[in-house]
């Protein structure tokens, strides 16, 4: 039997009494802080692979920009399967003296430090493009540990949420200061690699046998290294912000579920279990054409800079200088628009304007003099990168809120949740929209990689990707009530 519960209405009479039973839970204070700050440690060492993986490999190493993707692409697939896993270990993993939930965290983080150190500690290729497979097999290692390790720390994390914050207003204070944290994060993947070819002499020659090739041979595994510190202290952190006790409360009523096993086909249909929700699913499949939009335009950004944009060295700082208050204007810009319009229609403008922005991305292909171009590059840029902010905010409470509907409908035991399934659902699909993108886009690079116009045209193909993300999520309901900030009631 499956459930729509796109037109499922929360029961008011019923979430009142639900609420005077015991009150709901909430993060505050250092907690707040330093739960949100668990995102930052996951998303820097990810956005910094994902920003310079394909500069690094592909012109300082010289490995085949389509050995690369695979690789990338791989590791996508299997955070893809792992994310779903974890997140039902999370949801059935009995209470322990460390709490429920949280010690997965400890349990992936080694991994996830280790395998992106050494990542970045390759072998080199004798020439440009070549396809060595001794270079790609290490590669491909570190990055399927790396991306495992990830999505049993993501995973983890983000089920927490529904569990340590019960109420809407809390939600969206936990996910904006998560959106400013995301933002960081992606704003420094965005510009690092701006920012170091800033520092060379000839940005467009960095294979390992020149001098500027050997510079990015010192820099980059030492700021690895940087980040994966930085990384680990904030999912320590995490880890002693998040209060369990109340698990031990209620594993008592729970006792059971939680220690019988299941079977393969009892976990399959667990595992798909998210998938029973109609504007769940339309959702997912929303969620995955903007993912795999931003992707793109991750990893094309580099290119268009230093071919299509022909930006000399001291030209990428100030590209960086121009670029770096949109993400916080855009911060700005799309909080008040959640507050005065909802979580959905802020959902639908910042998807559109992205995807306008990336039309205009066309201008690139007439020609004109520098100054112009410039002029139009930081505009059209600056406009894609302020659109997209909203995609780091909104996910965590609109997924939250399928949660509860799902528990409210079913009348679960709140120690019995499925967020672990729900989130995993989500980051599955995320993590399968990232595999598309990446191996998409290095199929087309196969010895293009200096083409301006074949780069230009990803700018329109990443709008597309916007516009049918528009189309699917135009008839979920998501939306919570904008005056209810101590219940979870709900406007469909």
């Amino acid at each position: 039997m499956s459930f729509d519960f796109t037109y499922f209405v929360l029961d008011q009479v019923e979430v009142s009494k639900n609420t005077k039973e015991k009150p709901l839970r909430e993060l505050h204070g250092a907690r707040l802080y330093g739960y949100s700050a668990g995102i930052l440690g996951q998303i820097l060492p990810f956005s910094f692979c994902g920003a310079l993986i394909m500069i690094y490999f592909v012109y300082t190493i010289g490995l085949s920009p389509i050995l690369v993707s695979i690789g990338t692409s791989s590791g996508f697939i299997i955070n893809a399967i792992a994310c779903p896993l974890t997140g039902l270990i999370a949801d059935r993993k009995k209470v322990d003296r460390l709490g429920k939930r949280r010690s997965l965290l400890l349990l992936g983080l080694p991994a996830y430090v280790f395998s992106f150190i050494l990542l970045w500690y390759s072998p080199k290729a004798d020439a440009p493009g070549s396809k060595d497979f001794n270079i790609a097999i290490q590669m491909w290692m570190f990055l399927l540990i790396f991306y495992f390790s990830y999505a049993l720390i993501r995973s983890t994390y983000l089920s927490m949420l529904p569990e340590q914050s019960q109420t809407v207003h809390n939600r969206v204070q936990i996910s904006k200061i998560q959106g400013i944290f995301s933002i960081i994060a992606s704003v420094v993947a965005f510009l690092l690699p701006i920012v170091l070819l800033g520092t060379l002499e000839d940005p467009t020659a960095i294979f390992h046998t020149t001098p500027d090739g050997q510079r990015i041979l010192k820099i980059v595994p030492w700021m690895a290294i940087g980040f994966a510190f930085l990384s680990g202290v904030l999912t320590i952190v995490t880890f002693y912000s998040v209060d369990e006790k109340f698990h031990f409360e209620l594993e008592s009523n729970t006792q059971i579920a939680s220690t019988e096993y299941l079977t393969i086909q009892e976990t399959v249909l667990q595992l798909l279990s998210p998938f029973k929700d109609l504007g769940y699913r339309r959702y997912l499949l929303s969620s995955f054409f903007w993912n795999v939009s931003l992707q793109i335009i991750l990893k094309i950004m580099f290119f268009i800079f230093t071919y299509v944009l022909e930006l000399e060295s001291e030209d990428f700082f100030l590209a960086a200088l121009y670029l770096t208050p949109f993400a916080g204007i855009g911060f700005i810009l799309w909080s008040k628009t959640i507050k005065k319009q909802g979580l959905k229609k802020t959902y639908l403008i910042s998807s559109t304007a992205a995807a306008i922005f990336l039309i205009l991305g066309l201008l690139f292909l007439i020609p004109m003099v520098k100054i112009i171009r410039s002029a139009i590059a930081v505009f059209v840029l600056g406009g894609i990168i302020a659109s997209i902010v909203p995609g780091f905010i909104l996910p965590n409470p609109i997924i939250s809120n399928f949660v509860d509907k799902q528990q409210l409908y079913l009348k679960q035991n709140e120690n019995e949740n499925q967020s672990g399934a729900y989130f995993g659902s989500f980051l599955f699909a995320l993590s399968i929209a990232y595999a598309v993108g990446d191996f998409f886009t290095g199929l087309i690079f196969e010895g293009n990689t200096e083409n301006p116009q074949i780069i230009v045209v990803f700018l329109p193909l990443a709008s597309l990707m916007f516009i049918i993300a528009v189309l699917f999520v135009k008839k979920v309901k998501f939306e919570y009530s904008s005056n209810n900030t101590s219940n979870n009631s709900l406007v469909d």
